[in-house]
């Protein structure tokens, strides 16, 4: 006879939260596609010579947008695409170099595809942001407390919050421990050791969704100075001298611990730090 403890079934969520996991998903896939689609417009403006993106922060960054967008309506004049670069930038590399940087040979066949391009990234931006904003909604309705006790956690923030909601649910006793909710998101360190020597360290496979929220999550936690996350990555980074990225899963695994804790027991994040 099978013993009903060891068999237990897979982690079916309930229909509220169905529901924000396709407007979380949606949301993931739409960052792939502007990522795409940033990368070939700039692929257009290096044929073109437009070299812009060698000057700016990111490819969505205000100067890059407004240069893309008066080349979309036909202005190819260096001089004309200058002003709609910030005054930093133009400080920083000089007049001359950005000019230069803004000086090429623009077809019509380039104009065009470069506005194509243009609106189906502002039409992946408004899906976007449409989804972000029916999944706070959908949040807030339901699991406000909850919603609401995780952005207490550092590094956490609103869309952060609504995305680990719609991932894991609000309902801990699908997983009996932190540990099999780590395990669950595939950010348990795996052990392979064979005849005492270790072949190989990765995480575990699991939800990709959740662990990619988690490690944006553990960057902004681990900037954020005076708390448990910031102290513990710099410890191990800057004096231990581990591998940057290994100590960001760690981090991340951390405060997934911390998540556990603040849906099953309903509290609040309190730093190491605070405690008596």
């Amino acid at each position: 006879m099978c013993d009903e403890e060891s068999h237990k079934g897979s982690f079916v969520p309930e229909a509220t939260i169905q529901k924000m996991r396709q407007y979380n998903r949606r949301s993931f896939d739409l960052t792939h596609e502007i990522t795409h689609k940033l990368t070939k417009l700039d692929s257009i403006l290096q044929k073109c010579n437009i070299r812009l993106s060698n000057y700016v922060s990111t490819l969505d960054s205000k100067s890059y947008r407004d240069v893309v967008r008066m080349l979309s309506e036909g202005e190819t004049n260096p001089k004309k695409l200058i002003d709609c670069v910030h005054t930093r930038t133009i400080n920083r590399h000089g007049r001359k170099v950005l000019i230069a940087a803004l000086t090429g040979i623009v077809t019509d066949v380039d104009i065009d595809m470069i506005r194509q391009l243009k609106e189906e990234l502002e039409i992946a931006l408004k899906h976007k942001e449409e989804c972000q904003e029916k999944l706070s909604a959908i949040c807030m309705e339901h699991f406000s407390d909850d919603f609401e006790r995780l952005q207490t956690i550092p590094g956490v923030k609103r869309l952060s919050a609504a995305s680990i909601l719609a991932e894991i649910g609000a309902d801990m006793r699908q997983f009996p421990t932190p540990g099999a909710l780590v395990a669950w998101c595939g950010l348990a360190p795996r052990n392979e050791e064979s005849a005492g020597k270790i072949k190989r360290r990765n995480i575990t496979h699991g939800n990709r969704y959740a662990r990619k929220t988690m490690i944006e999550c553990a960057w902004g936690a681990s900037r954020k100075q005076d708390c448990f996350f910031y102290r513990f990555n710099h410890n191990q980074v800057m004096v231990r001298h581990k591998n940057t990225m290994k100590v960001r899963v760690a981090v991340a695994r951390k405060m997934l611990c911390v998540m556990w804790h603040l849906l099953a027991e309903k509290t609040v994040y309190i730093d190491y730090s605070m405690q008596s």
